[in-house]
């Protein structure tokens, strides 16, 4: 036989799975959350499309997850916008809340000259490179950091995402290969 108290601790609990999921709260699900985050992000510029948001890639760090996700967005000129965020979020008991809005970019074509695309964001205690993979060959992003840091990134639903906790580092190269480490592509920023 429960206790009374037993049984109090059980009601709470099935009362705040029920008022978090009635609510709308931000969700029981992260991939919810993110989606919410998104359609938020509306401006005169830019209007998220509903049911193109994706969550790419995501990568623990400390207590909050950075998020990678993609989406097409409509401008104000009704272009067609291939877009990325990168944002972080955590998690309290059963609810998924952003932390952190992160950053972004849009653009008209995502396909580029270049076999991928890099982009940086430095969000609350974390850093950022990530981008789109347009060479199905490239399996693998390495990236190094200027104090000599490396960190390889698989490549997943066409995207990379390295992130570095509480870092304020540049990069100094960005290298992009194949399935049997064959370099593909290779990016060094000017750095003064």
């Amino acid at each position: 036989m429960k206790t009374p108290n037993q049984i109090n601790r059980i009601l709470m609990l099935f009362c705040l799975i029920f008022l978090t999921s009635c609510t709308g709260a931000s969700g029981l699900s992260l991939s919810r959350t993110m989606v919410k985050h998104i359609q938020g992000m509306e401006t005169v510029q830019i209007v998220p499309v509903s049911g193109t948001i994706q969550i790419s890639q995501q990568q623990n760090q400390g207590k909050q997850v950075v998020v990678l996700s993609r989406y097409q967005a409509r401008s104000n000129e009704g272009d067609t916008l291939d877009c990325f965020n990168v944002a972080s979020a955590s998690r309290k008991l059963f609810v998924w809340s952003v932390i952190d809005p992160g950053g972004g970019t849009c653009s008209e074509d995502s396909a580029s000259n270049e076999p991928i695309s890099i982009q940086t964001h430095s969000g609350t205690g974390w850093q950022a490179v990530y981008g789109e993979v347009s060479v199905p060959e490239i399996t693998r992003v390495e990236v190094t950091w200027e104090d000599g840091v490396n960190q390889s990134s698989g490549v997943l639903n066409q995207t990379y995402l390295a992130v570095r906790a509480n870092t304020q580092h540049s990069i100094v190269q960005i290298q992009a290969l194949g399935e049997d480490g064959k370099l593909i592509y290779e990016y060094k920023p000017n750095i003064p």
